[in-house]
């Protein structure tokens, strides 16, 4: 209703043909009254800049909200109203913090300095004057000097326009022959008026604002107007620059003060920007540089650590911003709006991970073989953000999570799995993934464990004598296995037996292999070979045998063992079936076993430079 309406009297007004003249010189004394125009409309119907009503409204900018933490380029949203003559122009500033010193990115076109550090920062160059930094200010000390400035670089080419903005106190008794200055889109950071450029200039004596454009280092004031700054206290100072129109605006406190446009202004060239004082003491609070922008509209911002980015710094804490995006905005009557600000969180870099990851809760395992399985970690690290929590998952080889998917486990660093059945023997890998608070991970992996049975199956057999003649040629065999609880024998003559101890005569001299296999109740198997474990010799024919005999009774036996050897016996031993030795004797022919246990043995006989071995059953 309230556009319609205004259309409505915009036309009655052009069709009146009541016009004012155009001006491109703005001072503080004219009041923003109606100024009746030419008015050509856009084809979104938005009135052309000029100025058409009694504006004293500002207008508002807005910076939409972002997420917490920013780990890569990120678009940024702002939101500008004005209710009144409507937007002109928007600006935006990028500022990043190092951890020491708020600055930008000159070559994006961003400044921006609060003088917080110890020194002065190195992006400033010193050409005349005692120029200091402490206490957050930036001060000029001396003021027997004539001319006194301290310059900077800054690309002021990437936008139509430029709005910079600083602060400053000028110190002192009397106002005679006190001045300051501001040098923008400068060409040379060496000549002493910048090459060709621009400068607006504040005379405390005569109460004036001075419009100057450079032109191969001369100077030519262009306009002035009148404006009184006193001693001792703080101004904020707004300049905005339009090198395409070449209009310049400058406010003080956000009151614009003065403009002046330039009918041939220089387009490019603009690298350096300068403080200037002269015959002053001055304190500088701070110096900030926006580029415009389209009203309404989103940017991407840059991060990374390149000078193509905006944001260049991590925060170096969780708490701290490493960043903060800047708006304001212009309206057609030429006021201003406050200044929105968006704080950012930057993190870039994934968490330093954790130094070790064990197979095991108290030391690294290279084989399990019971449940659960047990993992523990070192802590990691993260400067940036901050670790947020840990995820763990178990696999077949690092990284995987194809057994137990990834479990969030807070900030805890143990954790215990009960999978599903493992593979006996088979390797597999518990991995810790470490996530910041900017949702950046690393993962890091254990070194991998077994997961073995933890009731293995150990197959191993003995006989009760391995030598025998074929007269008497019967063996009693007997199991040694472990977690076994069926069996398969193989004698060497072509007959087997399922019983756990068989016995078995064979018919026939000759040298025999035994084999014996083992199966669990899960029907896992393994089995045991013993090649020409039985001799059988023909004692009836022909067959010439080693004389050495020997022979072992009663066997079982109680009390006493007895051996009978045609050779004289230097020890005997008997071990049991890990092959411990129990009991031995030297130059004798028998072997108390009286305080032995019940078992199978080992009993070895030494006669001369040979070893003679059968087994013995002590059953009391």
């Amino acid at each position: 209703m309230r556009k319609n309406f205004l259309s409505l009297i915009i036309t009655l007004l052009i069709s009146a043909e009541l016009i004012a003249q155009n001006i491109s010189n703005v001072s503080e004394e004219e009041s923003k009254q109606i100024k009746l125009v030419n008015i050509n409309f856009n084809t979104d119907n938005k009135i052309n800049n000029n100025k058409i009503l009694n504006d004293n409204t500002p207008p508002i900018t807005n910076i939409l909200p972002i997420s917490p933490w920013q780990t890569q380029d990120f678009d940024i949203t702002f939101y500008d109203s004005d209710a009144e003559s409507g937007i002109q122009k928007a600006y935006y500033q990028v500022i990043e913090y190092d951890g020491i010193d708020w600055g930008a990115n000159a070559k994006r076109g961003f400044l921006g300095d609060n003088f917080d550090a110890p020194s002065i920062n190195n992006r400033w160059n010193i050409i005349t004057g005692n120029w200091t930094q402490q206490n957050g200010y930036l001060t000029h000390t001396d003021s027997t000097v004539y001319k006194s400035y301290i310059n900077t670089y800054l690309n002021q080419e990437l936008s139509n326009r430029y709005l910079y903005e600083f602060e400053i106190r000028i110190l002192g008794n009397n106002k005679t022959d006190k001045r300051f200055g501001f040098y923008f889109f400068s060409s040379d950071s060496l000549l002493e008026n910048g090459g060709n450029g621009y400068f607006i200039w504040f005379r405390l004596e005569t109460n004036k604002l001075e419009f100057y454009k450079v032109t191969n280092d001369t100077f030519t004031k262009t306009y002035e107007v009148s404006c009184t700054i006193n001693l001792n206290q703080w101004y904020n100072i707004k300049v905005i620059h339009d090198r395409i129109a070449g209009k310049i605006w400058v406010y003080v406190g956000n009151i614009l003060k003065g403009a002046w446009q330039d009918p041939q202004p220089y387009a490019t060239g603009g690298k350096y920007i300068s403080l200037r004082t002269g015959s002053c003491a001055a304190q500088f609070n701070q110096i900030k540089a926006y580029r415009s922008r389209y009203d309404n509209a989103t940017y991407t911002i840059g991060v990374g650590n390149d000078i193509t980015k905006d944001l260049r710094y991590e925060s170096i804490n969780d708490s701290t911003v490493a960043g903060k995006i800047k708006s304001i905005v212009q309206d057609n009557a030429d006021n201003l709006s406050n200044i929105a600000v968006c704080d950012v969180y930057v993190d870039y870099t994934p968490p330093i991970s954790p130094s070790y990851v064990w197979d095991g809760i108290d030391y690294d395992l290279d084989t399990i073989s019971t449940y659960p399985i047990t993992t523990k970690w070192g802590q990691a690290q993260d400067p940036n953000s901050g670790i947020h929590h840990y995820e763990v998952c178990l696999g077949r080889y690092p990284g995987d999570n194809s057994i137990i998917n990834w479990t969030n486990v807070g900030l805890n660093n143990n954790f215990a799995f009960n999978p599903p059945n493992l593979t006996f023997d088979s390797i597999y890998y518990i991995s810790v993934k470490t996530i910041n608070n900017a949702g950046l991970n690393t993962i890091t992996s254990s070194d991998g464990f077994v997961f073995t049975n933890p009731f293995p199956i150990i197959i191993d057999f003995s006989a009760s004598d391995t030598l025998l003649p074929l007269s008497n040629a019967t063996v009693h065999f007997f199991q040694l296995c472990q977690n076994v609880n069926s069996y398969i024998w193989d004698f060497g003559d072509g007959i087997g037996s399922l019983e756990p101890n068989p016995i078995h005569t064979y018919t026939a001299p000759g040298y025999y292999t035994v084999k014996l296999i083992g199966c669990n109740m899960q029907n896992e198997c393994d089995s045991l070979i013993k090649t020409n474990f039985i001799h059988v010799y023909d004692n009836v024919g022909i067959y010439n045998y080693d004389q050495q005999k020997v022979y072992i009774y009663p066997n079982p036996a109680k009390n006493i063992i007895n051996i009978i050897s045609e050779q004289d016996i230097k020890e005997i031993l008997l071990c049991d079936i890990q092959g411990h030795v129990v009991i031995s004797t030297t130059n004798s022919n028998s072997l108390d076993v009286t305080n032995i246990s019940n078992g199978i043995y080992q009993c070895i006989v030494k006669i001369d430079n040979k070893i003679i071995t059968k087994l013995v059953i002590i059953d009391k």
